[in-house]
């Protein structure tokens, strides 16, 4: 059918790019650019903590479990393979801010690689405390939540996509700045401002441009 689409998704609370195509016929070959792995990915995330590695790469497969009524991302070995490299672009006393490259799509690979790290993502709820998850889901945001997640959004944020026009082949990319709330944040601890980010061209895993 015609008609706009979208051809990606976002988590709840997640800000950035989402890729909408003008057709169905149209979304469903960008859709396969994402189940090919053909379309690279850029986040940015502000996280407790300073990793030791400052720029690493977490393969750990995810798997499922209920908990507090909803669905967890925990490791498991026999889960779905899973692939994030993260890079420290800065960091403060308690807080560092990362550029994250998936290379998978899992749902919450981003958040749940960096919680089984041990810097879950500021404003997390479900993998900073589930309670407080839960509580958020039937109460909305309560400020006695704040001494806990930090703040009351998830400070992760969709910032580039890049990939082949699936007709012309030619190379489309695109950016979203990353919201004030990112720096706002940052300062509150007189960290000084994040650097500016202008996406760097994309490269493929074997280093050469997209």
């Amino acid at each position: 059918p015609e008609g706009f689409q979208i051809v990606n998704r976002l988590d709840s609370e997640t800000s950035g790019l989402v890729l909408v195509s003008k057709s169905g016929i149209m979304a469903g070959r960008l859709g396969i650019l994402f189940e090919k792995r053909e379309v690279l990915k850029e986040y940015h995330a502000v996280v407790f903590g300073i990793p030791k590695v400052r720029e690493g790469t977490i393969s750990i497969a995810l798997g499922t479990k209920l908990e507090t009524g909803h669905n967890i991302r925990t490791p498991d070995p026999e889960g779905e393979a899973a692939r994030t490299d993260y890079q420290v672009l800065s960091s403060s006393p308690e807080h560092s801010f990362l550029k994250i490259t998936p290379h998978t799509g899992r749902t919450h690979q981003i958040r749940a690689h960096l919680a089984f790290l041990g810097h879950p993502i500021v404003g997390d709820k479900i993998y900073i405390d589930s309670r407080i998850f839960e509580r958020y889901i039937h109460e909305g945001w309560q400020e006695d939540m704040r001494p806990v997640v930090k703040t009351d959004r998830l400070l992760l944020h969709a910032t580039a996509l890049a990939f082949r026009h699936p007709v012309t082949k030619e190379v489309m990319k695109f950016s979203a700045e990353i919201p004030p709330c990112f720096d706002e944040f940052l300062n509150q601890e007189k960290a000084g401002r994040m650097p500016s980010i202008e996406p760097a061209p994309f490269q493929s895993q074997n280093g050469s441009l997209l």
